[in-house]
């Protein structure tokens, strides 16, 4: 009996977690954005940022935007080694000769913990993070980025607005 107990608790929370999971990726659907996943290779994000570019009378692209893993603590905008690492085949791929016209934009996003203001500022900053790095480390043209400032207002997982996963950043194709 106690062993039926703990399987059926078991299976509830695996079926939560296939829930959770199944949740934010079709939010992420919704929102024509693709979650790449951690530690994605040059040649998977060259081959996704490709996808976004279409002949002029193709139809749009269904996907324009990747939501990188790169997250951050709670009320920071401060990059982390690990960010760093992660950001580093992105860079590689946004400064490849074949995107020298692309303009991209990078949106920074936060949590619902902190006020609407706050929030919002705190994205500004994010990124910012991103941009100036993207620049010093990848020589990237300035020009070609377009950093943003989203706060609160698209959470990559609404069913938990406090959770990590919202305070990301995310790369957003804008033509060239």
């Amino acid at each position: 009996m106690e062993t039926r107990k703990i399987l059926n608790t078991v299976q509830m929370v695996a079926a939560v977690c296939l829930l959770s999971t199944t949740s934010i990726a079709v939010h992420a659907q919704e929102e024509d954005e693709l979650m790449m996943r951690r530690g994605a290779g040059t040649d998977e994000i060259m081959g996704t940022l490709r996808s976004f570019r279409r002949p002029e009378n193709a139809a749009q692209p269904t996907t324009t935007a990747l939501a990188v893993r790169v997250y951050f603590e709670r009320n920071s905008a401060a990059l982390t080694a690990e960010t760093k690492a992660e950001l580093s085949n992105y860079g590689k791929s946004l400064a490849a000769e074949e995107f020298k016209d692309a303009r991209w934009a990078i949106e920074g996003h936060t949590d619902a913990s902190g006020s609407a203001d706050y929030n919002r500022a705190l994205s500004e900053q994010r990124a910012k993070s991103v941009y100036n790095y993207l620049i010093e480390e990848f020589g990237m043209n300035p020009e070609q980025l377009v950093p943003q400032g989203k706060g609160e207002s698209e959470l990559f997982d609404p069913a938990a607005p406090t959770s990590g996963v919202n305070r990301r950043v995310r790369i957003k194709y804008l033509g060239g």
